[in-house]
């Protein structure tokens, strides 16, 4: 596992230098590893000083490269490194049981499971969360018509006007996406 060789070497490297904490030295013991160390695994593996390290599980392992593919590694890595003592536990919950033990099983594509988080985030109302996964949904090989079909299906039976803002938000990541593309 890519993240327990990460982990000997930070172990290794802090009885070196107990008292050094940057994330410079996370990356360096990465390299030691010779694995590079995603800046979203820097919060998941640091800890104040004294306290023991959680191993990241197999499926935080499988959720993180899976959550990097779809979403995009920038995207993910920023929000892991932003977590903070509060907010770490929910970072670590949705990579291992959402995208490691959900978005791994079989029986459902990528592109499936794409297309139905767009309508149940589009029934909650989830306009940041939508935006991500419409950029996913991309990602995963969905047309922008099979993402129109899948927001109007959302409008009748969640509500034109969650529909609505859906629909505003695929059309600005669709711009973008073919702003970059050009």
């Amino acid at each position: 596992m890519k993240s327990k060789k990460i982990m000997n070497a930070i172990k290794a490297r802090d009885s070196e230098a107990a008292n050094e904490t940057s994330t410079e030295h996370i990356r360096r013991a990465a390299a030691v590893a010779s694995e590079p160390c995603p800046r979203s695994l820097e919060k998941n593996l640091s800890s104040e000083k004294g306290k023991e390290r959680k191993m990241p599980s197999e499926l935080f392992e499988k959720g993180l490269q899976v959550r990097r593919e779809v979403l995009g590694a920038e995207y993910v890595d920023a929000s892991l490194a932003q977590a903070d003592d509060f907010s770490r536990p929910l970072q670590e919950l949705v990579t291992e049981y959402c995208w490691g033990a959900v978005w791994t099983r079989p029986g459902l594509t990528r592109k499936t499971r794409s297309l139905l988080n767009l309508a149940m985030l589009t029934a909650l109302n989830r306009p940041h969360e939508v935006k991500i996964h419409l950029k996913g949904a991309l990602t995963n090989g969905c047309s922008k018509k099979e993402i129109m079909e899948t927001l109007l299906q959302a409008a009748i039976y969640c509500g034109v006007p969650a529909a609505v803002d859906s629909f505003r938000l695929a059309r600005e990541v669709f711009k973008e996406v073919d702003t970059k593309s050009e």
